[in-house]
């Protein structure tokens, strides 16, 4: 038996590392207070798209600032509460979130998400995620910015796994859209799965191979110099050989270790609907950022908005209510259906919307920070864990903390 290891947090990514670690022979305990559909992973849009995540680079500068405190219907928002609250990550955003779009990190991410698949594909043999390869339409109903953004992905010729369509032709593709639209980009490559699937399966399933879930808050570690002799927790002293941090937007655990990563909450906001309109692919209506797309139960599900808050903010009613809408404008025949379920869900963002993955302490190691694509980088994060685990280190340099340093 090799070692033990104890991850704190039960989202996408710890469920991921304990997957990993559990095939290579090592004792896992999974420890958080909060139940799975808790975690931001639970109602996320469930896209596995190696091509768009390259080509969805957000940049922030001053403008953009702006534009999210004052446009109403902006994709990504913040509040002048939330900006005075975190300007430090808000002034290290401006400088480096502009990384993302520079070409060896889109094709990092693209090569990481496009191992992921074949991940998911040996998943969905062991549980069910419906998983399928079902192309993403990113559609327009405004010109200007079907126009800017065909400028944008043609910049880049290395990610050409994409086809751009007239209107006719988009129409033909997905026939319950508004017969308004202007055109749109067909992603064929690209796949998806249920999030709510796949956070209840993978949990059952990890039951079974034996790893254990404890539901208690982990509160602090207790060290010797650089090494991590137990984690507190709100009932009990947790003993393991090798401790994971994978809390997500939730900073609370860091405060014994007197270090403070560069994490804000970009929480993400879902409806479900009663309406059984059915897609034949997942669509992204692209004057928004709004993503639609079916459960496995057949509602339609929209999903979407990037909010830059604390993860105790109250939702806002507004982001619902702008969902709906958008959702009704992009498919007129929903309209009339009610609304089932309503989710909001903070996902962990760096300045350079990249994750950290890397060692802490002598046997603590951190991975967090993956904002809007956690599941679809849940799988090869789990393989630098590992990796830092058996050789102490791993080799992407862009994932380790000293960037922030």
């Amino acid at each position: 038996m090799k070692e033990e290891v104890a991850i704190i947090g039960r989202g996408v990514i710890g469920l991921s590392i304990a997957y990993r670690l559990v095939e290579e022979g090592y004792e896992v305990k999974i420890i958080d207070e909060n139940p799975f559909y808790k975690a931001a992973s639970w109602n996320n849009a469930g896209l596995i798209s190696p091509t768009f995540s390259a080509l969805s680079p957000s940049i922030g500068n001053l403008r953009d600032i702006l534009k999210w405190i004052f446009i109403e219907h902006s994709g990504i928002r913040i509040s002048f509460k939330s900006l005075f609250k975190n300007a430090r990550w808000v002034l290290r955003f401006i400088k480096e979130s502009k990384k993302a779009a520079e070409l060896q990190n889109m094709k990092l991410i693209y090569d990481m998400i496009s191992e992921a698949i074949s991940w998911y594909e040996n998943l969905s043999n062991k549980i069910f995620i419906n998983f399928k390869k079902d192309g993403l339409l990113e559609v327009f109903l405004d010109k200007l910015k079907f126009d800017k953004r065909i400028a944008f992905i043609k910049k880049y010729p290395e990610f050409n796994k994409y086809i751009i369509l007239s209107e006719k032709e988009i129409l033909e593709l997905e026939k319950s859209l508004n017969q308004n639209v202007c055109g749109g980009i067909y992603y064929y490559e690209e796949y998806s799965l249920d999030p709510r699937l796949l956070m209840k399966n993978f949990t059952e399933l990890l039951k079974k191979l034996n790893v254990s879930f404890i539901n208690e808050k982990a509160e602090y570690f207790e060290l010797s110099g650089n090494y991590i002799d137990y984690l507190i927790t709100n009932k009990s002293k947790i003993k393991a050989d090798i401790y994971v941090i994978a809390t997500g937007a939730y900073r609370d655990i860091y405060k014994s270790l007197k270090i403070r990563l560069p994490i804000i909450a970009g929480r993400g906001y879902a409806i479900i609907t009663n309406s059984k309109l059915k897609l034949e692919h997942h669509v992204l209506g692209g004057d928004h950022r709004i993503s639609f797309a079916n459960t496995y139960e057949g509602n339609l599900k929209a999903t979407g908005f990037l909010e830059l808050a604390d993860v105790n903010d109250e939702p806002m009613r507004k982001c619902y209510d702008f969902l709906e809408k958008t959702l009704i404008k992009y498919f007129p025949s929903a309209k009339g259906f009610g609304i089932i379920d309503k989710w909001v869900g903070s996902r962990p963002c760096t300045p350079d919307l990249m994750p950290i993955i890397d060692k802490l302490k002598e046997n603590l190691l951190v991975c967090v920070g993956h904002c809007r694509i956690g599941v679809c980088l849940a799988p090869y994060s789990s393989k630098l864990i590992l990796d830092l685990i058996e050789r102490g280190k791993h080799d992407i340099e862009q994932f380790l903390l000293k960037r922030f340093l």
